[in-house]
């Protein structure tokens, strides 16, 4: 008889005074409820989180503006014990900037790739044997462009490692990088971004399973770009963009996050304030999007999202409320049902599943 594999998560949840922890739990997978299994560590400020392939060790970024004695945010590297789950710090780097939010992995886990909000930055740092990071081989600065101030907000790798594509909030731009692992760098590509709509404010991003398509989440404008990419010839046009929210609220609001069902037929994003997770059908052809329901997430600003390895459970962090809510996916339509599980969890950040 063949064991099902476990998934477990792993939340990081602010707190005060600027001490947060990252708490690990057990999905149960026959009612999308999340078991706490024990608080993990304590770290100043977490926030996003990473696992690496090899589920050896988890990366978070420290969302502070003073490490080091320098103007600039910490990248966190944990070891993940394969009996236990518990983490214990390898080290931390310096992000090379203030204000870090967002920690990515090429798909080798040779390097990571750390955005800086508040400096309106992109670092590279490479993956040493024992999963601990570097220092950063390599630091791009997004320019200042009249009155408006770089605010990058995310940085992820395509599926075949060419291309590292990051989010910049403050000048409505989406750049691309050409990544050598080898030398740890970030080399403008030779089209060196995509200017989207004034005001869009791109927040983050994921590609499609099949690398042809990548998706924007725009949080000021509460749109989804879709964008189609050739990787190896490091072009991207933009296909489409839709609002997330329902036609007729004409409210405030601003967009979180964003995900691509494991299937690759759906995509879910998240509205803040009005408190909805947007689904849309992806045309497997084409890749564009068609708005398919909106469902309230059951708390108040869904800053973070996520969804189980399987696809059939979808999370929503709700940072005001501190809440986490599950809901089940069905899979012939995306839409999403509460499945009545809704923990208490202080300012919830980040959640990252893996496989045990």
């Amino acid at each position: 008889m063949i064991r099902a594999r476990e998934i477990r998560a792993y939340v990081a949840c602010s707190g005060p005074k600027g001490v947060g922890t990252i708490r690990h739990y057990r999905l149960n997978a026959a009612d999308g409820s999340l078991e706490f299994i024990h608080q993990s560590i304590e770290i100043r400020n977490p926030s996003f989180l990473v696992v690496h392939p090899d589920q050896r060790t988890l990366y978070c970024v420290n969302e502070m503006n003073d490490y080091g004695g320098q103007p600039a945010g910490a990248v966190s590297s944990f070891a993940i014990d394969p009996q236990t789950w518990q983490l214990t710090l390898l080290g931390q780097q310096s992000s090379m900037g203030e204000g870090p939010c967002f920690v990515g992995l090429d798909n080798t886990g040779r390097t990571a790739q750390v955005a800086n909000f508040g400096g309106g930055s992109v670092a590279i740092y490479p993956v040493r044997s024992d999963g601990s990071l570097g220092p950063a081989s390599d630091l791009r600065q997004h320019p200042t462009l009249g009155d408006k101030v770089p605010r990058a907000h995310s940085i992820r790798v395509d599926p075949t490692n060419r291309i590292a594509v990051t989010c910049d909030l403050g000048l409505d731009r989406v750049f691309f990088y050409r990544v050598d692992l080898e030398h740890g760098t970030l080399t403008p590509n030779h089209q060196p971004w995509l200017q989207l709509a004034p005001g869009a404010g791109p927040r983050h991003s994921e590609f499609h399973p099949n690398g042809k398509w990548l998706y924007v989440i725009n949080e000021l404008g509460n749109t989804m770009t879709a964008i189609a990419c050739d990787a190896a010839q490091g072009t991207f046009t933009e296909l489409q963009t839709l609002s997330t929210l329902p036609p007729d609220y004409t409210d405030t609001s601003y967009c979180g996050d964003v995900h691509v069902s494991p299937d690759g037929r759906f995509l879910y994003g998240t509205n803040r304030v009005h408190n909805s997770i947007v689904c849309f059908a992806i045309d497997q052809g084409d890749g564009t999007l068609t708005p398919v329901a909106w469902e309230p997430c059951r708390g108040d600003f869904p800053r973070n999202c996520a969804l189980d390895p399987t696809g059939h459970y979808f999370f929503s962090l709700t940072h005001r409320s501190n809440n986490i809510v599950s809901f089940a996916i069905d899979k012939r339509s995306g839409v999403l049902t509460p499945t009545g599980f809704d923990m208490q969890v202080e300012s919830p950040m980040c959640c990252k599943f893996m496989l045990a």
